[in-house]
């Protein structure tokens, strides 16, 4: 693939990535739905079957990612000339765009960061996909930025998959020496140089970070330095896909302790694609259980409310879809209630002033009776109760109240109502999704163009009252889980904190979510459950953005040292503080 090919591909598909420095001063008014066509017409013209070599093979119970990450996968190997061709067409003639053409948007696309060492020399690279069975690829070598493997019948509905890598690799930049640099024009410790660039080094060998306070300086000095225009989209890929291994390695101890049969384990898996490419998940309960082994593990808290932010994107999305689309399917509406409806609907989705009375009455009454999951209508009303404690929450007591509510009215809808599963959200054409759903907003989302969580940006400008109350409500159907529960799903091997410390320099810094006295996060349930967690993420605000803010990079951890600190010194050292407390 050229150079140019390359450049071509990576501008049109992660410009939507956002970095520190552009995000902070652009509007989301600069994304637009171009980018989604120039992203799948270039992953699709590119399509240039080179027979190169896929070894596939389909997942077993507990040889996947953690694995992978540690360098132990022992795979058998099935060679096919036909499993995936490398897509790199040789053409350099710029795309032309063709009103006839079909639209590529329903693409399988899925980014994935690869080692320097493996993008240069070639090797293997183990992916799971929405179908949840997973694949060891060959990587070819010499792949530079932005180049494509294609996986032929791989996809969820017996399409093609395409792989899109990214790396650090760049023949002409020793990007090792330039950290180096860099870590030397800083006045920082010694240790702190050490721990950032073995950051790094984690960074560049596709390894799951365990320092988040030396990556945060990390990213913090990468980001606010020369090298941002040489590599700074790459930079942000690598550092949230080393932050989403922490949690995909979480799940996948998990499902190797629990007592799932191996379907339900990779419905797990596949479930965790979506929320991966920030997209509506097909099945709510599996997402539900998914939260369920992220919440109660011992994660930090910052790499929980991550997951959180992502799982309740992906679970509004779903739920959007669903209500509007029973909606505009009604057929016992006419064209112009049905559109009266939508409004009315979205105008409480998006928290502003409701006008037509009457036909907010009619929803009401229309929303409890409608085909559409229970917990959506959950939702619904914890939204519709005016004056609730649920939207003053300050400290833990509202948390507590907050909680009971929501439980009240779990009890009163699931007791009162007829639960319908979440179907067809798999056959959602996204190119005929209407402006009303936010998936038509959702730009950061893989399937509109974007990069999904490793973006690190949030997922759904707008909709904060809807965005924040499932976050509630997805807390408290976690909170009712029972012993058996928790332990079907393996959550004990990933909630457990050994009495470990790690030594660094004169400081000592303990491991685990919790001091050697605490109980473990996965013995506490209900009211206990629900507040801790709300206490470990600072409650659900931060979720959602205002649809007239200016997009903020809340996923590297900087947000708050960042506002109001203009001086980049103390900004440095007040991150290199944090390490060491």
């Amino acid at each position: 693939m050229s150079d140019r090919k390359n450049k071509s591909l990576w501008n049109s598909i992660t410009q939507k990535a956002g970095g520190l420095k552009d995000s902070v001063s652009q509007t989301a008014a600069n994304t637009s739905k171009s980018l989604t066509e120039k992203a799948t017409e270039a992953a699709k013209q590119s399509v240039s079957n080179l027979g190169e070599t896929i070894s596939h093979k389909a997942t077993e119970a507990g040889k996947t990612i953690r694995e992978t990450a540690a360098h132990s996968v022992e795979s058998t190997w099935k060679k096919g000339q036909d499993w995936v061709d490398h897509l790199g067409s040789e053409s350099e003639e710029p795309l032309n765009p063709n009103p006839n053409a079909p639209d590529w948007s329903l693409d399988e696309l899925y980014h994935i960061f690869i080692s320097y060492q493996t993008a240069y020399q070639g090797g293997n690279q183990t992916v799971t996909l929405k179908s949840g069975k997973t694949y060891t690829v060959r990587i070819p070598p010499n792949r530079t930025e932005g180049a494509n493997l294609r996986m032929k019948g791989c996809g969820v509905q017996g399409n093609d998959a395409f792989l899109v890598l990214h790396t650090f690799y760049n023949s002409e930049v020793n990007l090792d020496r330039q950290i180096n640099r860099l870590m030397n024009q800083v006045p920082l410790y010694e240790q702190t140089k050490i721990r950032c660039l073995e950051a790094y080094n984690r960074l560049n060998n596709v390894q799951a970070t365990q320092d988040f306070t030396a990556l945060d300086l990390l990213d913090y000095l990468v980001l606010t330095s020369k090298l941002y225009s040489d590599m700074g989209q790459r930079y942000i890929i690598a550092s949230h896909h080393s932050r989403s291994l922490g949690l995909e390695q979480c799940l996948e101890k998990a499902l190797e302790t629990s007592n799932l049969d191996l379907d339900e384990r990779m419905r797990l898996k596949g479930t965790y694609q979506y929320v991966r490419s920030g997209e509506a998940v097909p099945d709510l309960e599996a997402l539900t259980k998914i939260d369920a082994i992220i919440l109660n593990s011992s994660l930090k808290a910052d790499l929980k409310k991550y997951y959180l932010r992502a799982s309740v994107t992906s679970r509004v999305l779903a739920l959007d879809i669903l209500i509007i689309n029973a909606i505009y399917n009604q057929s016992q509406l006419s064209e112009s209630d049905q559109k009266r409806y939508a409004k009315t609907y979205i105008q409480l989705r998006e928290g502003q002033n409701v006008i037509d009375v009457l036909t907010l009455v009619a929803l009401d009454e229309w929303m409890m009776k409608a085909e559409i999951p229970a917990i959506g209508k959950v939702i619904y009303q914890l939204i519709r109760k005016p004056d609730s404690p649920l939207k003053n929450e300050f400290d833990s007591d509202d948390y507590l109240e907050g909680f009971k509510i929501i439980q009240a009215t779990l009890k009163s809808i699931l007791e009162n109502t007829q639960d319908y599963p979440a179907t067809g959200i798999q056959q959602i054409d996204i190119a005929e999704v209407k402006i009303e759903r936010l998936a038509e907003k959702s730009y950061n989302s893989v399937s509109r163009g974007g990069l999904g969580l490793l973006s690190g940006n949030v997922m759904i400008k707008g909709a904060v009252p809807l965005v924040e109350m499932t976050a509630r409500v997805a807390i408290a159907q976690v909170a009712q889980g029972s012993t058996p529960d928790k332990i079907k799903l393996g959550i004990p091997a990933v909630s457990e904190t050994g009495n470990q410390s790690t030594a660094i320099g004169n400081n000592w810094m303990a491991v685990g979510s919790f001091g050697e006295d605490e109980k473990p996060i996965h013995h506490l349930f209900g009211a206990a459950f629900y507040r801790t967690i709300m206490d470990e993420i600072d409650g659900v605000s931060g979720l959602a953005e205002p649809a007239n803010n200016k997009p903020i990079h809340q996923g590297l951890g900087l947000l708050k040292l960042l506002k109001g600190q203009p001086d980049k010194q103390r900004v440095i050292k007040d991150l290199e503080t944090q390490m060491y407390r």
